[in-house]
């Protein structure tokens, strides 16, 4: 092992591999038997594809190039595709926002919507089949010429009739700024979804709504069922025609709850933890929970890190379930027992992966990096908890220098980097980072900071930016930083920041 300052040490870890080998992946779905998943090809001009296995074991795409399924409704778009019938893809092609439709063995998909007046001025998103599988029901956006956006849950027909006559595209219902979650019930009689009205963001407040369908296939009168410009409810799920699943806020906390449509019904607690079974709505399509087969739940929860478990509704009682390393943690879908997760951690690679839920069996299916350095050149992830003004708490994750052919001098501290994620409310987790780990490997230390406004950890931490946007936030990373020099981790003279969107203001 040599000895040389911080900072100064040589690694495997290039600049060019940052971006060389990543293909990251997300949004999977079963689909007839196969997986079928999102993947953004960098080496392919940043599209997204929609890819599968192929006979051969390898991945190959089900939506070839240039074709990229990619919405911009909400702007931070999501949920872009889904499987139509006998195997087709249903998606929104990003330069037009327009909904496709791409038939097996077809080299070209076939437009199932009209063009807006302007490019992308007419956006789909979260596709799904209707009950009678005829038509596709999305989240449409029109943005008109006067710079007014309307949004409404709509159904367009899958024969391909509206691509040239919109009026073919029936509105479900409207009434709402924002719209998401649209879900009809197991009988086909019902619609629930979420909505909110501006300023509020999802995280703020939001409302869960349920109508009646008429024979028309549009929403009756409408009615609020929980939520308020102060209370975030996210994922409704029907759990029979009479009864929903929700995420509610209202203790503090996103946690699960059941309610009944029944008039004056309260929603019911499945499982009262300080923490949280919900996060920021950024992108559509988010999912916390998933029923399972058996009438438990299979969900997501966080507290810093996000865990896995099961939750029995007639107990309460909710059982982990062990992911090693993997405490970063999306949920896809489970389909007979087997759940498809988005998941990785600080030295294990981020990808698809399928668990066993009765056994725990856990298996790679496609992750987001073809190579990796040795793992003996990737940090650690240390959760620590810092001081702040008023006494506040700060959390954040620390990655200490890590290289197994250097060590400093004794008596030398490292330079540390402060990363800022963006958002505001967004948050960091232990995870993959070639970045952090060019970094560490170099001799730099990086402390990566969930400043107050940070989801994660209960409404009141992320509340905590309201109207403090760029004094909380700075003077927790601050905090943070002065932490490290405080406690003899970090040099206090050689000190840098980075960021992105908010976290680059």
């Amino acid at each position: 092992m040599q000895t040389a300052p911080y900072g100064s040490w040589t690694s495997p870890i290039s600049a060019a591999d940052l971006v060389r080998t990543q293909h990251p992946v997300s949004d999977a779905h079963h689909v007839d038997g196969q997986l079928w998943w999102t993947e953004l090809r960098s080496v392919e001009a940043g599209r997204q594809s929609v890819r599968r296995f192929g006979a051969d074991g390898e991945p190959e795409d089900v939506l070839p190039a240039p074709w990229n399924a990619r919405t911009r409704v909400h702007e931070y778009g999501g949920a872009s595709w889904t499987a139509g019938p006998d195997g087709s893809l249903l998606f929104t092609e990003f330069t037009d926002q327009r909904l496709y439709r791409l038939m097996p063995g077809a080299s070209e998909p076939e437009p199932l919507t009209p063009p807006g007046a302007a490019p992308a001025t007419l956006r789909y998103a979260e596709p799904q089949l209707s009950p009678d599988r005829s038509e596709v029901w999305c989240i449409r956006e029109s943005h008109q010429a006067d710079g007014t956006i309307s949004r409404d849950v709509c159904a367009v027909p899958l024969d391909g009739s509206a691509a040239e006559d919109g009026s073919r595209i029936r509105s479900v219902v409207s009434g709402s700024h924002f719209l998401t979650n649209a879900r009809v019930s197991p009988d086909g009689t019902k619609l629930a979804w979420i909505a909110w009205e501006h300023p509020q963001m999802p995280w703020d407040g939001t409302e869960l709504r349920v109508a009646e369908l008429t024979e028309d296939g549009v929403c009756g009168p409408w009615r609020t069922l929980i939520g308020s410009t102060t209370e975030s409810v996210l994922q409704p799920e029907w759990a029979d025609n009479d009864t929903l699943f929700v995420i509610s806020d209202s203790s503090g906390w996103w946690n699960l709850y059941r309610i009944s449509l029944a008039e004056g019904a309260r929603p019911q607690p499945l499982c009262p933890r300080s923490e949280d079974f919900g996060g920021p709505l950024w992108q559509l399509g988010r999912r916390w929970y998933a029923p399972l087969d058996d009438g438990r739940l299979l969900t997501v929860r966080t507290l810093g890190v996000d865990r896995l478990a099961v939750l029995d509704l007639a107990s309460g009682e909710l059982t982990d379930l062990d992911l090693g390393d993997l405490n970063t943690v999306l949920l896809n879908g489970v389909q007979d027992g087997r759940a498809i997760l988005t998941c990785g951690g600080a030295r294990t690679d981020t990808g698809l992966r399928a668990l066993e839920v009765a056994t725990g069996q856990l298996d790679d299916l496609r992750l987001n990096n073809e190579e990796l350095p040795p793992a003996a050149y990737l940090p650690e992830a240390r959760p620590m908890t810092f001081t702040g003004p008023a006494g506040r708490d700060v959390h954040a994750f620390v990655y200490p220098p890590t290289n197994p052919d250097f060590r400093a001098p004794d008596g030398e501290l490292p330079p540390f980097v402060a990363f800022v994620h963006g958002g505001p409310t967004s948050r960091v987790s232990p995870l993959m980072n070639l970045t952090i780990g060019y970094l560490t490997s170099r001799g730099m230390g990086v402390v990566d900071v969930n400043y107050g406004g940070s989801t994660g950890y209960g409404r009141a931490y992320r509340d905590r930016l309201r109207s403090q946007w760029g004094v909380v936030d700075v003077e927790d990373t601050v905090a943070a930083v002065r932490g490290l020099v405080d406690a003899g981790m970090a040099d206090g003279d050689r000190l840098a920041i980075q960021g992105g969107s908010a976290g680059g203001w």
